[in-house]
């Protein structure tokens, strides 16, 4: 028995949330409410993004004040916090959307292909 299409893409989330659940706990990333939302939300993972740029952005300002343009911009990418990181989750999050395009369940079809 071959897998189908779908199935594939929801081994593909199941596999992506499940490591990246395990990197987050591995980073203590729970140690306030705001750090636990990325657990929970699709589209938190571009304030994700913000959120850990604009922090780098203000490490690097704290550690060279006369950091400016695409210096600081490339210091902040490349800071302690990943900066795009967050974008994984919401890869994920619209992996698992495009898993349920058309799916039969869910347009009354008694035909379901998990």
């Amino acid at each position: 028995m071959r897998p189908s299409l779908r199935q594939l893409i929801l081994a593909l989330v199941f596999f992506g949330i499940v490591g990246l659940e395990i990197e987050l706990a591995l980073l203590r990333h729970a140690e306030s409410f705001s750090q636990l939302i990325p657990h929970f939300c699709l589209l938190i993972g571009l304030l994700g993004v913000y959120l850990h740029y604009r922090g780098n952005v203000e490490f690097a300002l704290e550690r060279y004040p006369t950091l400016s343009g695409l210096k600081l911009m490339w210091k902040a990418l490349r800071g302690a916090t990943p900066a795009l990181a967050p974008g994984a989750l919401a890869q994920l999050g619209l992996l698992g959307l495009v898993y349920t395009y058309r799916h039969p369940a869910l347009n009354g079809s008694s035909a379901v292909d998990t």
